[in-house]
């Protein structure tokens, strides 16, 4: 394996940097005002939903979504309005790469299963699971990235060029680029996240669309 060169490793010390100062940022915002802020961004997520999916409204769309961890943004609301319109709903489950450390895959979830929280990678979303989990996994049918109409990205900070800070895995930076050129990309933030200028490796790239509020 080649060594990451100094520029290589200034860009991801000041990434964590960035990143550490945005996540303390975000965690100081009062319960309430996320909350507000997430009804916010969910309403608007699904205004753009309707405008972006129009002819596949007609059939059963299959839409990725997210499950929050700490203080992201909660999108109970927008994920509640796929079911009642009968998409289909998909969430990450990580699981164990040799290359990359692990890799995501999305995976259909009931309505009945998102409720009772029975689905173990809504429960623990950044667990990679073990081949052995299969028996635990196989009720929630994968979806492959061809398929999927619309996908919501989590991330921790953005800019106004639509450039996205993540959690530093890189699963969603493999992930996107599998997807069809149809799907409709769209991530998702408090307003707080913003900053002047996102850091950027060679191979990152922006995001079509980023809803903040």
């Amino acid at each position: 394996m080649l060594n990451n060169s100094p520029r290589d490793n200034d860009i991801a010390q000041i990434k964590q940097e960035v990143r550490a100062q945005i996540i303390a940022q975000r965690d100081a915002l009062a319960p309430a005002l996320r909350s507000r802020k997430s009804s916010a961004i969910c309403a608007n997520l699904a205004d753009a939903a309707k405008q972006a999916l129009p002819t596949r409204m007609s059939r059963q769309p299959t839409v990725a979504v997210y499950s929050p961890m700490g203080s992201e943004a909660d999108l109970g609301e927008f994920i509640a309005a796929l079911y009642d319109a009968r998409a289909r709903v998909a969430f990450p489950a990580m699981l164990p790469d040799l290359q990359d450390g692990q890799r995501m895959q999305m995976r259909i979830v009931s309505y009945k299963d998102y409720l009772d929280g029975s689905a173990p990678f809504i429960a623990h979303p950044v667990r990679p699971f073990l081949p052995f989990d299969e028996a635990e996994l196989k009720r929630y049918p994968t979806v492959a990235p061809h398929e999927l109409d619309a996908i919501v990205v989590p991330l921790v900070g953005f800019d106004a060029n639509g450039m996205r800070l993540g959690y530093g895995g890189g699963c969603y930076d493999r992930y996107l680029p599998k997807l069809q050129p149809r799907c409709f990309v769209v991530g998702v933030a408090f307003s707080e996240q913003q900053v002047p200028r996102v850091p950027v490796d060679a191979f990152d790239l922006p995001l079509p669309r980023i809803i903040s509020a």
